[in-house]
């Protein structure tokens, strides 16, 4: 009986340690109130598998007023060239 409860402990012990190979998913956005003609959002989703990075998806939504929508184009290629 003590070989069973023994085999049960470490077996117990190691799945804690280890843990189960479960996926985890961590998503965070950030909001910036529209101040000078422009307002923007973030998000952000990472997914994890066995404590590791497997997929980052951001997206960034950008609100301008009608002063600046002639330079959406501009703002865009210096955001992409930055990411």
């Amino acid at each position: 009986m003590k070989k069973k409860w023994m085999v049960a402990g470490i077996l117990a012990t190691s799945l804690l340690l280890v843990g189960c190979g479960s996926n985890q998913t961590l998503s965070c956005y950030m909001e910036e109130d529209a101040t000078e003609g422009m307002g923007m959002r973030q998000d952000v989703k990472m997914n994890f598998k066995n404590n590791s990075l497997e997929t980052l998806d951001m997206t960034m939504t950008v609100t301008l007023d009608d002063t600046y929508v002639s330079m959406i184009d501009m703002l865009e290629s210096t955001l992409k060239a930055s990411l």
